[in-house]
């Protein structure tokens, strides 16, 4: 077995594990909030500061070595000039969305979707109940 396919099958069998997810979850946080930060010019220190904590906390919360609470997100985002939004979707509708599905092989339905609004030919398709 060459390292793709066995790669593939490890996602696949972890793709629905919680601590997997977790922390897939929080990856995609702590990029979010590089991103924010990387378009202030901001630096650690920077967000430390704001924060009126340690810039050593904030490299652990960007490194994943300490998790992060929902308080603490709230706190950082707002530092950032950003407001924290989520979103639950029924699984196999993400899985639809962002291509991991059994029966849809796309590259990235999500850029499409974030590249259009969430619009196809102009309607707006609804992503959550």
């Amino acid at each position: 077995m060459n390292v793709e396919a066995w790669t593939t099958g490890e996602l696949k069998r972890l793709r629905h594990d919680p601590e997997f997810e977790t922390e897939i979850l929080l990856l995609e946080i702590t990029e979010l909030i590089s991103e924010r930060m990387a378009a202030l010019g901001w630096r650690k220190a920077d967000v430390a500061r704001q924060l009126g904590v340690s810039r050593a906390l904030v490299t652990k919360l960007l490194n994943g070595s300490q998790n992060m609470t929902v308080g603490t997100l709230v706190r950082v985002a707002n530092v950032l000039g950003v407001k924290v939004k989520v979103k639950m979707l029924p699984r196999h509708l993400a899985e639809f969305i962002e291509g991991d599905s059994e029966f849809v092989e796309f590259d990235d339905m999500s850029e499409v979707f974030q590249a259009e609004g969430g619009m196809i030919e102009g309607e707006q398709i609804p992503l959550a109940a």
